[in-house]
């Protein structure tokens, strides 16, 4: 059954608390703040490094992917990536620059609430045999 709003008020905050009169606003906030609320721990995990070359020097522009998903970046001036929101679990990320030879990581694990960090280094692709 569908409770108007005053009645509501009068029903639930007035019984218990009979001798306080408060501002129908206070009143269902104190109220809301007494229901029980989901938990507020995040259910996924993130995942963050630096791709650089043989030499450490940082690659701008290089991706980052998740195996199998949608999820993955670019690695800013600096050659940081961070990709968010990723279920927990264990996954294959491939880093890949063009002119240089693609590196894929099997096993890595993501954990809730958690960044994992995972640095790659990346080689210079061989253009051509002679």
């Amino acid at each position: 059954m569908l409770v108007s709003g005053m009645a509501w008020y009068h029903r639930i905050c007035m019984k218990a608390a009979p001798g306080l009169r408060l501002p129908v606003s206070t009143a269902i906030l104190a109220c809301l703040l007494l229901l029980p609320r989901p938990s507020m721990a995040s259910t996924t995990g993130a995942l963050s490094g630096v791709v650089s070359d043989q030499d450490g020097t940082p690659i701008v522009g290089a991706s980052v992917m998740v195996d199998g998903t949608q999820f993955g970046a670019m690695t800013n001036g600096s050659g940081e990536y961070y990709i968010a929101r990723l279920a927990p679990g264990t996954y294959s990320i491939t880093a890949r620059m063009v002119g240089m030879s693609p590196v894929t990581m099997q096993g890595v694990s993501i954990v809730s609430d958690q960044t994992t960090t995972l640095d790659v280094e990346l080689s210079a692709e061989a253009v051509g045999t002679t």
